[in-house]
């Protein structure tokens, strides 16, 4: 992985931990993560993805904003959205807005590793 290689997994959330935790994991299976901003910042370098991982955080106030804007920027993008287990209202609300698929966050942290590989063999 080269700093020059495209962004392909973008992540939207507030926690720092998280982000790290996430980061960390994507950089393992050799990808370049960004994280944050508006979609915007990074669209010039998803756009060279085949398929873009979108990864939001459903505790983020504007959640169904950044993953309606990010389905419609990148039709083809996997948009995941993550959320606590105790608030499973918000996964109806994940897929209304866009999402792939909307799941409780450790099945997400369960799920990564394998998403992050997935996204690291597409070419």
């Amino acid at each position: 992985m080269t700093d020059e290689a495209p962004i392909r997994v973008l992540l939207f959330a507030s926690d720092l931990m998280f982000q790290s935790r996430i980061s960390a994991e994507a950089r393992g299976a050799g990808l370049r993560f960004g994280w944050g901003g508006n979609l915007a910042k990074w669209a010039d370098q998803l756009a060279s993805a085949e398929r873009p991982l979108v990864l939001v955080d459903m505790d983020l106030a504007d959640a169904p904003s950044a993953i309606h804007s990010a389905r419609s920027a990148f039709p083809a993008a996997d948009i995941v959205a993550f959320y606590a287990h105790v608030r499973n209202d918000l996964r109806q609300s994940a897929q209304d807005a866009g999402a792939t698929s909307a799941m409780p966050r450790s099945r997400f942290i369960t799920e990564l590793p394998s998403m992050l590989k997935a996204q690291s063999e597409l070419s």
